[in-house]
């Protein structure tokens, strides 16, 4: 391990800060998700984020584990957004939250190509968890997170631990459980 490397995870291990790439295409319903999170409650008035956003999140912990922090960089969906930002802001991030709107499988194919493209098959995320949420799970035309992952490839991964989970922003549903997935990873991770 490098020098840097080994610095980075010190600081990281100290400040219990873990920044955490909130990615996914528009309308996804990252934004929301991670609002919910932050304030308690779903507001339909969100507006979809045109740029990016940053938002810290307190991941509480769990059967003796200290609580972690984490810095969410919600990333816009908007194709402009992901040629520009995607790629540069992944750095640094210990995890990924890959989330998809389930209730619109016309868009599976490109919410496909975007994650291979800007977190599986890049060299700089490597080996760090993905979280896929299969969000609006709410909605009666919702796909389950096995139709989901199959529209992904999700089974042709092998250079990272993934999950994927149903979820609804709307009504909070799974988001804790899923989240909680991913702080497992992320601490086992800065423990290796």
């Amino acid at each position: 391990m490098s020098f840097i490397a080994r610095l980075r995870k010190r600081i990281q291990k100290e400040r219990q800060a873990i920044k955490i790439s909130w990615l996914g295409l528009d309308h996804a319903g990252k934004t929301t998700i991670l609002k919910r999170l932050s304030q308690g409650v779903f507001d339909e008035r969100n507006v979809r984020t045109m740029g990016m956003d940053v938002h810290q999140v307190l991941l509480p912990g769990v059967a003796g584990t200290k609580p972690i922090q984490m810095v969410a960089w919600d990333l816009g969906g908007q194709i402009t957004f992901r040629e520009s930002l995607w790629e540069s802001y992944m750095r640094g991030s210990m995890g990924v939250v890959y989330v998809v709107d389930a209730a619109d499988p016309d868009r599976f194919p490109e919410a496909k190509m975007e994650l291979w493209k800007y977190v599986i098959n890049n060299p700089q995320t490597t080996g760090i968890p993905i979280l896929v949420l299969a969000n609006k799970q709410d909605l009666p035309n919702a796909q389950p997170p096995g139709k989901v992952a199959y529209a992904l490839d999700l089974h042709k991964v092998y250079n990272h631990s993934y999950s994927i989970m149903p979820t609804s922003a709307k009504t909070g549903f799974n988001i804790q459980e899923a989240l909680e997935w991913l702080k497992q990873r992320v601490i086992a991770k800065l423990n290796e």
